[in-house]
């Protein structure tokens, strides 16, 4: 019988909150087109101009957090947008700042979650290989 420690249950119930709850804006702001669409991702930012650098981040930062949408037209649209420089630049502090929520998020969620959702036999491997 598996037995569920209380503060494992309820990062859980967070960490499917806080899915469900980005899911769910990305559909009612209709955000999964502008990922899978590049001329739309353009229009966007052509329309925004002012603030085009940090929708383009924040995009960057939605893209790794969210781990269905595909990065390479927002990557394609940076570099036609902003240029060859500028496109790294700025998609570098957005991948950094989206791989710096996630990390924290793992480190608030912790051990317990994983042991929830992966199985005992992979957790030993990667226990032996962190140990050795």
């Amino acid at each position: 019988m598996i037995r569920f420690d209380k503060r494992a249950v309820i990062d859980l119930v967070i960490l499917g909150g806080v899915i469900v709850g980005i899911t769910l804006l990305l559909y009612t702001l209709d955000l999964f087109h502008l990922f899978t669409d590049k001329d739309r991702l353009l229009s966007l930012i052509e329309e925004h101009r002012t603030y085009a650098v940090f929708i383009f981040i924040g995009l960057q930062v939605i893209q790794v957090l969210v781990a269905i949408l595909p990065g390479e037209v927002t990557g394609f649209v940076g570099g036609i947008f902003f240029g060859p420089l500028w496109g790294i630049i700025f998609s570098t502090i957005g991948l950094t700042l989206g791989s710096w929520i996630a990390f924290n998020l793992a480190h608030l969620l912790g051990r317990p979650l994983i042991d929830m959702i992966v199985r005992q036999e992979t957790i030993k491997r990667f226990d032996y290989v962190m140990k050795h």
